[in-house]
């Protein structure tokens, strides 16, 4: 039998079949409300969202990143869409507890104030108004989901905050991109939404279209969005592509701009330099960490549906994700890993690169260890060992030149075992070379002071093999590391590297009798790279490109330039 749907003025508005007659029709009905209802505001007249407590908490940003992001965003809805120009939706994507939602929150604030032209519609599909899980009796419809919220967020008396209210709207309303178009009418609006990732499962092109055709063709809309993934971006912008390439703006969302800002905003006076990049320099986990709340179970979450993801291919598919330590490319992040990562903006092209956050990277490499048991036993020890750098990184006390090794040591083995070679820093030949920490050893003493009687304990035979030795606090004279290198052939090489967290110089000679050369690591670096009592002093320059795209923003003279700032 046929379910009709009537409107108030006995339309027809829907003509439907039933499976069953014990399907519950009266239960299921739904009504398709008329805009013209008493119940909606329209455009102009919606307040702003109520985010409860955020506001309690300071926002921190670097002076001009508010007014600049109010710029793009304002300067993309005054647009009309064009031949030569195409409107482009603004991304702002960071991991989980990041901030997104609050800096959300300043930039629409901010954006009523510069411009109240403009009405402000914003929409979540997490906390409050949650999508409703997904199984065999329910698929989800990316474009019904976002429908349903506009029109809650236009409901009067709806309680944005109010979770039922949504879900008793939701359950008896029905509503299409026809509805939303004629509430919008003519109405100059910027449509946030936030979470958008939640849909990128589903997400097809008649939810592109919607968007791009309500929010960004017409002369004074703007659409804006947050994610904890880099990767929807590219997929909306592929939907949204017909007839033409449409680029999505990704914008850094903000960090700490320095030590001191941080400490007085955030009311935490004994912040250190390195507690903040362990962070990432993110003020949301900052706050969350401040409040000792860190955000570990979607995290954990996320690292399981990575690990079940990976299968047979782990190793592989690990050393892949070590290697965007260094490069920042997106394609190479497994979805489930991105939403631990924060995107930024490549400053040559302007492409979007994401980088690690040590805090979460920490965590991500100790689960790899413990858990891919496929791993050989070696290259596992090594993700171990970069799991623990990242620790020693975090707590090391100030001078004590351990975070610098610590740093220096997770880039050197991810270098290694992704077979990234670096001819300034690491000169080695080759690929597929089996990496190993701290091992093969022979001596009586790991932990002698002699160079001599340490390199004595290394074996002089091996094939395709990398051995990194990390003594740690007992430090051999004049050398911090060791790099063993056997080629294909067994040929040993020795490289060694000395530490110095500021400007100083060695005191000793490099010996060069055992070592095919020796690397002074300055973490104030001089601008041209020299020799200094037989050692090869680094760069400045050839120092950030050793470290690549995450850890540069980590090092030495970046701790020592937040602390200044």
């Amino acid at each position: 039998y046929l379910l009709l749907i009537f409107d108030n003025n006995s339309r027809c508005l829907c003509l439907t079949n039933a499976l069953n007659k014990d399907d519950h029709l009266a239960k299921r009905a739904k009504t398709i409300p008329s805009v013209d209802d008493d119940l909606f505001y329209s455009p102009e007249d919606i307040a702003a969202p109520d985010f409860g407590n955020d506001e309690n908490v300071p926002f921190v940003a670097p002076d001009n990143w508010l007014n600049d992001i109010c710029t793009v965003i304002l300067e993309e809805a005054d647009l009309g869409e064009s031949n030569s120009r195409r409107v482009s939706p603004i991304a702002l994507v960071r991991c989980s507890r990041g901030g997104k939602t609050r800096a959300m929150m300043e930039i629409m604030t901010s954006i009523r104030q510069r411009n109240n032209s403009y009405s402000i519609l914003y929409i979540s599909l997490n906390t409050d108004t949650p999508l409703p899980k997904v199984n065999s009796t329910h698929k989800q419809d990316p474009l019904a989901e976002l429908c349903i919220r506009i029109a809650f967020c236009a409901l009067k008396n709806g309680q944005p905050g109010n979770r039922q209210k949504f879900e008793e709207f939701s359950e008896t309303h029905s509503v299409d991109e026809n509805w939303v178009k004629c509430w919008l009418k003519q109405k100059k609006c910027i449509l946030f939404i936030d979470e958008l990732n939640l849909l990128q499962e589903s997400m097809d092109e008649k939810m592109a279209n919607f968007l791009k055709t309500n929010f960004l063709l017409e002369e004074g809309r703007g659409l804006v969005f947050s994610s904890h993934v880099a990767s929807i971006s590219r997929k909306l912008a592929t939907f949204m592509s017909s007839p033409s390439n449409r680029e999505v703006i990704t914008s850094a969302l903000p960090l700490i701009p320095s030590l001191q800002t941080a400490r007085k905003k955030l009311e935490w006076p004994n912040l250190s330099a390195r507690e903040a990049l362990y962070l990432g320099l993110i003020p949301g986990l900052l706050v969350e960490k401040k409040r000792h709340r860190e955000p570990t179970t979607r995290r954990e979450q996320a690292v399981q549906d990575y690990i079940q993801s990976i299968g047979d291919d782990t190793e592989k598919s690990v050393t892949l994700l070590l290697s965007t330590l260094l490069t920042g490319n997106v394609d190479s992040v497994d979805k489930h890993l991105q939403e631990l990562m924060t995107a930024d903006i490549a400053q040559d092209d302007k492409t979007t690169i994401l980088r690690w956050i040590p805090f979460h990277m920490h965590y991500v490499l100790k689960q790899i260890s413990q858990q891919c048991l496929v791993v050989p036993a070696e290259t596992r020890d090594c993700y171990t060992a970069i799991s623990d750098l990242f620790q020693q990184f975090a707590v090391a006390k100030g001078q004590s030149g351990d975070a610098w090794e610590a740093l220096f040591l997770i880039v050197l083995i991810v270098r290694c075992l992704s077979s990234k070679f670096d001819k300034n820093v690491l000169p080695l030949a080759g690929g597929n070379l089996r990496v190993k920490y701290n091992i093969p050893y022979c001596g009586s003493d790991f932990f002698t002071d002699n160079p001599k009687e340490f390199i004595e304990g290394i074996p002089e035979d091996g094939q395709s093999v990398i051995s990194i030795y990390y003594p740690g606090s007992a430090k051999i004279e004049a050398y911090d590391i060791i790099l063993a290198a056997w080629n294909s052939r067994g040929k040993r090489s020795l490289y060694g590297y000395q530490l110095k967290e500021g400007k100083a110089s060695t005191k000793g000679y490099a010996l060069e009798e055992y070592f095919q050369r020796s690397f002074l690591i300055r973490g104030k670096a001089s601008l041209k790279k020299n020799r200094v009592k037989l050692w090869s002093a680094v760069s400045d320059s050839d120092l950030d490109t050793f470290f690549g795209e995450s850890a540069v923003h980590w090092s030495a003279k970046a701790w020592k330039n937040l602390q200044v700032g």
